[in-house]
């Protein structure tokens, strides 16, 4: 008897040890429709929002978690309305035309194989992760211009406004030539469709948001440096 408490009390003493080690190296930050948001994943997030970027993540203040943090449960709410989505392979052409248009715009230290894989893993990442983040873009922005872009209309007038109001006082501000409506109104119509779509994009998440019970837990700390995480 008095051995099974013994062993009884060295188990909970050793999953309490585990419960403070654990809320030292990690904790919940937020909990999304009842899926976990962990501050590791926000670190990562960060890590990889840094390396696309071209910038280095020394490390990463409470603003800039939350902001992260944000983006993350914005992307969780899509993601739970995507079922049936089609999945995009992370060796798709769209994922490997953005793989190589990050590698030029990093520049010659990635030309080679070797040197891409060691500015991956000075980053704590890997080219997996990169390409998964990419395949989950592609997917992600066609399912909204799917649901979205159908009910955005431009009128004649609105591309005319544009030009009027917007594009003729920036051209005469930055010096640049006079262009007429008809060369430019093409391009100025895609340019209110992203608008339209982008303004559809908010208020549909601010509905998403609405709709969904969203927890934020513990603060997120500063964390002085983002180290690769084990095994990378």
């Amino acid at each position: 008897m008095k051995r099974a408490l013994a062993i009884l009390f060295l188990l909970l003493f050793t999953w309490a040890a585990r419960g403070r080690a654990t809320e030292v190296i990690d904790r919940i930050v937020a909990v999304v429709n009842g899926k976990l948001i962990l501050q590791s994943d926000v670190e990562q997030e960060a890590r990889l929002e840094a390396f696309l970027a071209g910038d280095r993540v020394s490390e990463v203040e409470s603003s800039e978690a939350d902001a992260v943090l944000q983006r993350m449960i914005d992307r969780q709410l899509i993601h739970e309305q995507m079922h049936g989505a089609t999945t995009i392979s992370t060796s798709a052409p769209p994922v490997e035309r953005r793989v190589k248009e990050l590698r030029t715009s990093i520049g010659k230290s990635v030309e080679s194989d070797e040197g891409w894989h060691n500015a991956l893993g000075d980053a704590g990442l890997t080219e997996e992760e990169v390409r998964q983040h990419f395949a989950d873009e592609v997917q992600t922005m066609r399912f909204v211009e799917t649901r979205l872009r159908p009910r955005i209309q431009v009128d004649e007038k609105s591309i005319e406004t544009y030009y009027r109001e917007e594009l003729l006082p920036e051209l005469q501000k930055s010096g640049g030539p006079t262009v007429s409506l008809p060369d430019v109104s093409r391009k100025i119509r895609d340019v209110l469709i992203e608008r339209e779509l982008d303004a559809s994009l908010s208020e549909w998440l601010k509905s998403l948001r609405q709709q969904s019970e969203i927890r934020l837990l513990s603060p997120i700390q500063k964390t002085q440096s983002l180290p690769a995480p084990q095994g990378k």
